[in-house]
């Protein structure tokens, strides 16, 4: 059995090709390349931590999805792909084992092969293709509406920035193939997916890094939290891990807005607030106590449907900084929310300045 893409079988694409690689990405709707922007703004300030922590964090290599069971009374699936080998992934994969059933995939001659992982034994390999059509249901794939692929947007993403700090490989390895692997080769098979945005090991306890750019809803008062990324943090937190959220808030309130000025808009960037929290289990009971909303079609994955939220009150972040300070000042405010220090409170009413204040002259 194959691994079918709308560009042919997933063993058969190119890999150095990148035209095909643009193209494959702009199957997703504008949000998901323009998300991978924010993600490597993200990067830069933890690769930057991570440098100044004297090697206390760790980023760790890797790809998550977690799907839920056909199985009404079965665990949610966790599919796991290691790009590289490094200190944390097998105490990671136990982890997961705890709260998922876990398959540690691997990409072998082109194609995923799987195998499920416990604590004591990994089972034969065998074709992904196989172990989902075993374990999922009939093949369902789905178009992404057309009024949430702006092209404009797209090529913004990937000229204004992707295809500039990513080379091919990486392009493939780190944006396309696991676009590929949740589109095509997951998700039509399960009802319900989840990415986990950033895994890292700081003081030899594991994390996990929910990461957004967005402003507050309303008044200003509350963030929007996505009831199926809730879940995810209560997992991570039955599982062992830390989870936590960090946000790049911005300074313009409106969806329209591009993540570009991250990186060509000085005026604005210096009023991107960044914050953050660690999702205690308090925290997540609080939140998971607040009523189920509905959001608009534009948040889902194909841009059809709704997703359920909940309300996530800012006074909950700590200021870490605004994105246009130099590392070196924002470094050790991440750090201090890893080691649990004492961070200044954020508010609705600071993050509102920093939103009255931004200009309005034109972004990209």
């Amino acid at each position: 059995m194959m691994d079918q893409t709308p560009w042919g079988p997933f063993s058969s694409l190119d890999r150095t090709d990148r035209d095909l690689a643009h193209e494959i990405l702009k199957w997703d709707k504008h949000q998901v390349l323009e998300g991978m922007v924010v993600e490597r703004a993200f990067d830069q300030m933890l690769e930057h931590a991570a440098s100044e922590s004297n090697g206390d964090l760790q980023l760790l290599d890797l790809e998550t999805f977690v799907v839920r069971s056909p199985n009404a009374r079965s665990p949610p699936v966790a599919f796991v792909w290691l790009r590289g080998t490094q200190p944390g992934q097998r105490r990671y994969l136990d982890a997961l084992a705890k709260v998922f059933t876990v398959y540690h995939l691997e990409l072998i001659n082109d194609d995923f092969h799987a195998s499920r992982w416990d604590s004591k034994h990994l089972t034969p390999r065998r074709p992904l293709a196989d172990l989902v059509r075993e374990i999922g249901r009939k093949p369902r794939y789905q178009a992404v509406a057309q009024d949430v692929k702006d092209e404009t947007r797209q090529n913004t993403a990937i000229w204004g920035f992707l295809a500039e700090a990513l080379s091919t490989e990486q392009i493939w390895t780190q944006l396309v193939i696991p676009r590929l692997l949740v589109n095509f080769l997951l998700q039509p098979f399960f009802i319900g997916t989840w990415n986990l945005d950033r895994i890292c090991l700081f003081r030899e306890e594991l994390w996990m890094l929910e990461l957004k750019h967005k402003f507050p809803m309303g008044s200003g008062a509350n963030f929007g939290l996505n009831d199926g990324e809730l879940r995810m943090m209560r997992f991570m937190s039955d599982a062992g891990l830390r989870p936590a959220h960090m946000i790049i808030v911005k300074p313009v309130r409106d969806i329209t807005v591009k993540p570009m000025y991250l990186f060509n808009n000085r005026q604005l960037r210096e009023r991107a607030a960044v914050i953050g929290v660690e999702m205690t289990r308090q925290k997540i009971d609080l939140i998971e106590r607040k009523p189920l909303r509905t959001s608009a079609k534009h948040t889902t994955i194909t841009g059809a449907g709704t997703v359920g939220f909940r309300e996530l009150p800012v006074s909950i972040f700590s200021r870490l900084g605004n994105y246009g300070e130099e590392g070196r000042k924002i470094s050790p405010e991440i750090l201090k929310l890893l080691t649990g220090d004492k961070l200044e409170q954020a508010s609705g009413k600071w993050l509102g300045e920093l939103a009255q204040a931004a200009p309005t002259a034109p972004w990209r």
